[in-house]
């Protein structure tokens, strides 16, 4: 995934849903867990590439709800119910990583001195 500040992430995430029209499940969709597989994928580009890298970091539910949403419309008319979305890693990469930990040492250090002056 690439966030609206093109940081690189890679996110795991997990998908509940029930079948609640076999008949669709069956009929209307080839590979019905290949297709949320697809929709999740598409999904989560839409959501966190109009999300800068802190906000993804920050606003995980806010992620699952609007994630959760897009598939359970886009699922229905396969007899599919989306319950539940969770983002359960986002990896932004090493280098960003670091330095991100370094800003963190940074603001814990000034916030143990106190403000110069």
């Amino acid at each position: 995934m690439i966030t609206r500040d093109n940081v690189t992430i890679h996110v795991d995430s997990v998908v509940y849903w029930q079948i609640t029209d076999p008949v669709k499940a069956v009929y209307e969709m080839n590979d019905l867990v290949g297709g949320i597989v697809q929709l999740t994928i598409t999904g989560m580009r839409a959501v966190m590439g109009d999300m800068d890298l802190d906000h993804t970091l920050s606003q995980r539910d806010q992620i699952n709800s609007k994630l959760r949403i897009i598939l359970d419309e886009a699922t229905d008319k396969w007899g599919v119910k989306v319950t539940r979305v969770d983002v359960k890693n986002i990896n932004p990469p090493e280098d960003v990583r670091i330095t991100m930990e370094k800003a963190d040492d940074s603001r814990t250090q000034s916030a143990r001195t106190g403000p110069a002056g």
